[in-house]
């Protein structure tokens, strides 16, 4: 359940990461829970300090944790304000816009997370995180793709687990190694499942 939950916080994290519109904390929807505010605010303070070894794993997956668990109760409220805990929130405001990295920095994570899912015992702990941040950016992009209007996909793929995504992106990398440092990690994983699964209307 806890690697879940990260990975879906990643997953917003990771895409609020570039430069967006202000928002400002008295624009949360009124369908949402206003206590949430201050864990939501740590929760999303915390997100840089987590690559950095500032915080400790176990107090993040708490916090998110703690938010994820009041989703099911506000069934009108946008899933992004359970999922990412930048959204809504001033504190995001103040947050640098931030380029992803090369796309060869994300294949050892997606590495670990198909090895997470094939053999769970062979990634020790210390790689936990590595592999939930490849399977929150593959849930993220999974979703926006399967929330574009018909005709408008960037790629076409069945029903698909993320961790599967995820070796997609790692047999793609093998494939096509001067990719990796030409593109980002995001442009990286959607050429990738592009290339795997191409939409009719793109030919």
């Amino acid at each position: 359940m806890r690697l879940v939950v990260v990975a879906f916080v990643l997953a917003g994290l990771a895409f609020n990461a570039t430069a967006q519109p202000a928002t400002s904390a008295h624009q949360v929807p009124v369908d949402c829970p206003t206590n949430l505010q201050e864990l939501r605010s740590e929760a999303c303070k915390s997100g840089g300090k987590i690559a950095s070894g500032g915080l400790a794993l176990e107090h993040f997956l708490d916090l998110t944790v703690k938010i994820s668990n009041e989703s099911d109760q506000y069934p009108k409220c946008p899933r992004q304000f359970f999922m990412d805990p930048c959204s809504y929130s001033s504190i995001a405001n103040a947050r640098p816009g931030t380029p992803f990295p090369a796309a060869s920095e994300l294949i050892p994570k997606c590495e670990i997370a198909v090895r997470f899912n094939e053999n769970e015992k062979s990634v020790p702990e210390k790689d936990y995180l590595d592999g939930m941040f490849c399977m929150g950016l593959m849930e993220g992009i999974l979703g926006t793709n399967s929330a574009l209007p018909a005709g408008k996909a960037l790629f076409c793929s069945p029903g698909m687990k993320t961790w599967i995504a995820a070796k997609i992106i790692v047999e793609h990398a093998k494939q096509h190694p001067d990719q990796l440092l030409q593109l980002n990690e995001t442009e990286f994983s959607i050429t990738a499942l592009k290339t795997k699964y191409p939409c009719r209307w793109a030919n």
